[in-house]
C-alpha cells in the first residue's frame, strides 16, 4: 500500500463524520453528538501520533493504521444507521456497539503507537551508547541516564502486559504519559543538541591521537636534557 492510499485511509474517518451532517437525521446527530465528538477527538490524537512517529522514523506504522482503518469502517456504518436513507430508526444497541468497537480499535492503535516508540527509544540509546561514552551523554542530556532505564522498565511492563492481560490498559496508559510528551521532548533535546555532541566526541578523539605523540615528545625532551646533563658532568671530571 502506497503512502498516498494510507494517508486517504486515515482520513476517511474525519471526512465521513464530516459529510455526517448533512447525510443524517439532525435529530439523530444530535442524540449521539457526545461520542461522536468523542471518537473524533481520540481517532484525530492517534492520527497524529502515527505521523509523529512516520516523521521520525521514516516508515509508515502499518499495525496502528490498520486500526484507524477499522475505525474508519465501524464510523461508516455509524453513518449508515443514522443515515437518512435508512427508514427505520436506528438500533441504538447496534449504534452503541459500533462505538465501542471503534474506540478500542483508537486504543489498540495506541499500544501500537507505544510499542513502536519504545522500541524506537531503546534502538537510539543503543547506538547513542556505542559511540560515546557514557559522561558525555548524561553531559549533553541530563535525563538520559533516567530515559535509558525507564525505557528497559518500559519493555518489561510491554511484555508484563502479556502475562496478565487484565492490567494491559492500565500499565499502557502509564507509559503513555511518560512517553508522550516527555519522552518525545527528550528526543528532540537529542536531536537539537546532537552536532554538539559530535563536536565534543571528534575533539576527545583529536586529544586521544594527540595524546601519545606529546607524551613521546616528553620523553624525547627529557632524554635530551638528562643526556647534556650527563655530558656536561663528563666534560667538567675531564677538565677538573
Amino acid at each position: 500500500m502506497s503512502r498516498q492510499n494510507l494517508a486517504a485511509a486515515m482520513s476517511q474517518f474525519s471526512s465521513v463524520v464530516s459529510r455526517s451532517k448533512l447525510i443524517s437525521r439532525p435529530h439523530q446527530v444530535k442524540k449521539y453528538k457526545h461520542q461522536l465528538d468523542r471518537l473524533v477527538s481520540h481517532y484525530n490524537h492517534v492520527e497524529y501520533l502515527v505521523k509523529t512517529y512516520e516523521l521520525r522514523q521514516y516508515e509508515v506504522l502499518l499495525p496502528a493504521i490498520n486500526e484507524l482503518r477499522y475505525a474508519g469502517r465501524r464510523a461508516i456504518d455509524i453513518m449508515a444507521l443514522l443515515s437518512k436513507e435508512n427508514e427505520a430508526e436506528p438500533n441504538s444497541e447496534k449504534v452503541d456497539q459500533y462505538f465501542v468497537d471503534a474506540e478500542l480499535a483508537c486504543i489498540r492503535a495506541k499500544h501500537d503507537i507505544v510499542d513502536a516508540l519504545v522500541l524506537y527509544g531503546l534502538s537510539r540509546i543503543q547506538s547513542l551508547n556505542e559511540k560515546y561514552d557514557f559522561d558525555e551523554l548524561v553531559a549533553a542530556f541530563p535525563k538520559f541516564n533516567y530515559f535509558s532505564k525507564f525505557l528497559l522498565f518500559a519493555r518489561r511492563e510491554i511484555q508484563r502486559s502479556r502475562e496478565f492481560r487484565e492490567e494491559r490498559n492500565e500499565i499502557y496508559s502509564a507509559l503513555y504519559e511518560k512517553l508522550v510528551p516527555d519522552f518525545l521532548d527528550f528526543m528532540d533535546e537529542v536531536d537539537a543538541n546532537f552536532d554538539q555532541l559530535v563536536q565534543g566526541e571528534r575533539k576527545r578523539q583529536y586529544f586521544q591521537t594527540l595524546s601519545p605523540q606529546i607524551s613521546f615528545g616528553w620523553i624525547l625532551g627529557g632524554l635530551g636534557i638528562g643526556g647534556s646533563a650527563i655530558l656536561a658532568l663528563i666534560q667538567y671530571i675531564w677538565r677538573g
